[in-house]
């Protein structure tokens, strides 16, 4: 004879008003012991639907709330490794946010309904960016019958292109200071920092590029992003001699004083950047069109 074994009748682990103090005390907790940082959710602008991964993508929103940090010892991870090709930091870290906050603070600002892989989080007491690779929603599991967390396991963002223009600017900075970038110095002010500006070239090729700040603060010399093409041709800023020849165009078309090459690593005095571009640049013409490709 079968003897049932289903649980008391008379005891329940699906109070509801148990699970919500538990709940209220886990937000509590971490409004105490956590820290106030910026999720920045990602916007995929171009998805690759074969590999499915995003060609594109953007940032524009930061969104503070409260977060626990888990590691109390400092960042997991592999840390720092020295290879041939310089220093690689690859931190993690595991964050641990209230699922009512984040609904509130982030999930009803811009309709997501949990968080996703592939946001960032920003850290003003350590000026980190982090990217989440994973998202663990069932920790603690079921004690009372639910699951009041999320818990989001980081590693250190490599920034790769990505348009980041959240308003905040400790957050924006992690472009201007990763992206490969030249200088251009203009005759006439009235630009602005995330403004685009475009050159129209003798042939018809359109030309732009992305402000990212200004040189010294002044707002005739300025640091540009990655120059985008019509033609998917490699292409520079020209100088221009006058007003109405290959003008820049932003708020007003403005001629060009001058241009000149920066690299990201312009600071670093053990670069190389700018000498291998000097001599590759003697050896290849990189105006033509590559004759192997399309």
């Amino acid at each position: 004879m079968a003897v049932s074994g289903a649980k008391s009748v008379y005891f329940s682990d699906k109070v509801k008003s148990e699970a919500e103090l538990f709940e209220d005390i886990i937000i509590e907790s971490i409004s105490i012991y956590g820290q106030n940082i910026y999720y920045i959710p990602r916007t995929i602008v171009d998805r690759d639907w074969v590999l499915n991964e995003d060609k594109e993508s953007k940032f524009e929103q930061a969104l503070e709330l409260p977060m626990y940090i888990e590691n109390v010892e400092g960042f997991g991870g592999e840390g720092d490794l020295f290879q041939k090709f310089g220093l690689e930091i690859r931190d993690e870290i595991t964050f641990i946010s209230a699922k009512r906050t984040w609904n509130r603070y982030v999930g009803e600002q811009v309709d997501l309904i949990r968080p996703n892989e592939g946001d960032l989080i920003y850290i003003p007491l350590g000026n980190s960016l982090f990217e989440i690779s994973h998202v663990e929603h069932q920790e603690p599991f079921f004690q009372l019958s639910n699951l009041p967390v999320y818990k989001l396991q980081c590693r250190l963002f490599e920034y790769s292109g990505e348009d980041i223009d959240t308003g905040i600017g400790a957050v924006d900075q992690f472009e201007s200071i990763s992206t490969y970038k030249y200088i251009l110095e203009i005759a006439t002010s009235g630009f602005t920092i995330g403004q685009t500006i475009s050159q129209t070239l003798d042939d018809g090729v359109i030309i732009s590029a992305e402000i990212l700040s200004f040189v010294d603060g002044i707002d005739t010399k300025m640091y540009i992003g990655d120059i985008e093409t019509s033609d998917s041709q490699y292409h520079e800023f020209r100088i221009s001699p006058n007003q109405n020849s290959d003008a820049i165009v932003g708020e007003y078309p403005t001629s060009i004083m001058s241009v000149s090459g920066l690299d990201a690593f312009a600071n670093d005095p053990y670069a190389k950047n700018t000498e291998i571009q000097t001599e590759a640049n003697d050896i290849i013409d990189w105006s033509e069109s590559n004759p192997f490709g399309e």
